[in-house]
């Protein structure tokens, strides 16, 4: 199981297993390959969700966050194409060095943004799981803003199965439902003896959970309580 949280500046990959001993579920970040301008490597947990096109090349992650102050935004750099899905006004970035007559790579709308810096994610994801022989089969969750309306939701869902992730095995959560989960998941494999549901024997508790991101601030109440019957 593979949790991707797709911000809007910068994006994480976590594998979640479930620990042999003790039962407990526990998620990892993984280090996702990048490259920069001159094709050396940069390993690293945290991906900046920005693409860039320089030298005939394409860059996802690290090595096109680089060269932010030296190209344009919507020409051979992009950035941010999480907040515009949802938004038909045609082909958005006019000025793009990646029509569709170009070639096999086409970035002229933010969906497309999304499906290629899904597919670098997926790349990276499958060559972790080959190096560190884990079962081929992964199912995928994506973190969206809660406040994602249903044609982003839409064409995210669109532009993760065009980048070669099956819609069957990926799921869409909302970001703050995430945190909280998150956090309970922390509680729970704490060995102190004390646990947050310990908290809610015969009684439901709300919960306020404040998601404060670098492009969206998402604010969730949720009402928890333990199904006493399992």
């Amino acid at each position: 199981y593979v949790g991707i949280d797709f911000g809007t500046s910068t994006s994480v990959v976590s594998v979640v297993e479930v620990n042999e001993e003790s039962g407990a579920l526990g998620a990892t970040p993984i280090s996702i390959r990048q490259f920069d301008r001159l094709g050396r490597q940069i390993d690293g947990d945290l991906i900046p969700t920005c693409i860039a096109w320089v030298d005939g090349k394409l860059l996802v992650g690290s090595g096109a966050a680089e060269l932010k102050t030296e190209l344009t935004e919507g020409k051979d750099l992009w950035t941010s194409f999480k907040m515009l899905l949802g938004v038909d006004l045609g082909p958005q970035y006019p000025s793009t060095k990646l029509p569709k007559s170009q070639g096999s790579t086409t970035i002229e709308r933010p969906g497309d943004a999304a499906r290629v810096f899904f597919s670098a994610l997926r790349a990276g994801i499958e060559d972790y799981v080959s190096r560190t022989g884990k079962p081929a089969r992964i199912r995928y969750t994506v973190t969206v803003p809660a406040s994602f309306e249903a044609n982003q939701r839409k064409d995210l869902l669109q532009a993760i199965s065009e980048s070669g992730i099956s819609a069957k095995d990926c799921v869409l959560f909302d970001e703050p439902n995430s945190a909280f989960l998150s956090y309970l998941v922390g509680m729970e494999q704490k060995t102190d003896g004390t646990r947050f549901v310990d908290d809610l024997a015969g009684k439901s508790k709300k919960v306020l959970v404040f998601d404060f991101g670098a492009g969206t601030c998402d604010i969730s109440i949720l009402e928890v309580s333990v199904d006493q019957s399992r």
